[in-house]
Parts: structure tokens; C-alpha cells; sequence
């Protein structure tokens, strides 16, 4: 997990990445998808695993391949109703990758180094 061209004050983007291998014997597709979770004492109550994104990838028998999935401020974000906007705090998240929610593959720890209101519209 790396920040993509992250700058103070801008909307942090991060690139998420993973290889995903046809290990079969057929030409085949699989969907890797990609989970945020705050378990860091969020501001209001959030599901466990959130899906923020997801890469469709076809394979041929024995090919591996790189497969990114970018996640940005409103993945993080949550909608306050005292501020009337949503917001993505400053703290540690959970970046989960699998092929379902019940089976997941990868975890990161990523850290969001400063709180951002998002705009509605992203």
C-alpha cells in the first residue's frame, strides 16, 4: 500500500495493490475486492468491513498478474449529521483484500495523516 503523490492539504490517494494468480487449468476471471475497516473507535457506528473498491482480472492457465484498486478521501469518509458533510478522520485504518468479505487474503494497516471534509459529489 503506498500513497500516490500525497501532499499536505490535498485529497490523499492511495494505490492498493495485489497479484492475483490463475492457478487452474482454464482461462478463467476473479474479482479481487478490496475492504476498509475502522476499528479504532470510529465517530459512529460503521460496519465491519466496508467495500471500497474492486478489479476484475481474466487469466490465462498459470499467468499472474498486478492488479490495483485506488482508494481516496471518500473511502475513508463517513457522513456526519451535526457538520452536514462527510468526513474522513485522521487515524489508523484496516485495508482488507480478498475475493469476499468472508474471505480475505491480505491485511494492511494504513494510516490517514489528517482529518478531510470530503465533497458529496466525489
Amino acid at each position: 500500500m503506498r500513497p500516490i503523490g500525497y501532499q499536505a492539504g490535498a485529497e490523499p490517494k492511495f494505490d492498493v495493490s495485489f497479484e492475483v494468480t490463475n492457478t487452474g487449468k482454464l482461462a478463467g476471471a476473479d474479482v479481487g475486492q478490496v475492504y476498509v475497516s475502522d476499528d479504532t473507535h470510529p465517530a459512529v457506528e460503521r460496519p465491519a468491513k466496508e467495500l471500497k473498491g474492486f478489479a476484475r482480472v481474466y487469466l490465462n492457465p498459470g499467468e499472474r498478474r498486478r492488479v490495483h484498486v485506488e482508494l481516496n478521501a471518500r473511502s475513508f469518509a463517513y457522513y456526519d449529521v451535526q457538520s452536514k458533510a462527510w468526513l474522513a478522520n485522521a487515524r489508523r485504518y484496516r485495508i482488507l483484500v480478498g475475493r469476499s468479505s468472508s474471505e480475505i487474503v491480505l491485511t494492511h494497516d494504513l494510516t490517514l495523516p489528517q482529518s478531510v471534509s470530503v465533497p458529496a459529489s466525489l
